[in-house]
């Protein structure tokens, strides 16, 4: 990596609200990237947030495990 490429923990480096939209067809992999992002320890995002300070909004969200899966990551 090189200086003028930041890395992935210091993309979301800081204390301040994240808000994330994803919008894509279905079985894209959405459920996936979010919870890489929130859960790999390469973002700096896996101790930040309290499981009950995480929302999803999502038509289908019943019907993915992947959520749950977050939550008990956290």
């Amino acid at each position: 990596m090189d200086s003028l490429t930041p890395s992935k923990r210091q993309i979301f480096a800081g204390t301040k609200p994240i808000r994330l939209g994803i919008f894509s067809s279905s079985g894209s992999g959405k459920s996936h990237l979010i919870r890489e992002i929130l859960t790999n320890k390469e973002f700096g995002l896996h101790d930040k947030f309290e499981p009950d300070h995480v929302f999803v909004i999502c038509p289908t969200l019943k019907l993915d495990t992947a959520y749950e899966e977050i939550k008990q990551s956290l």
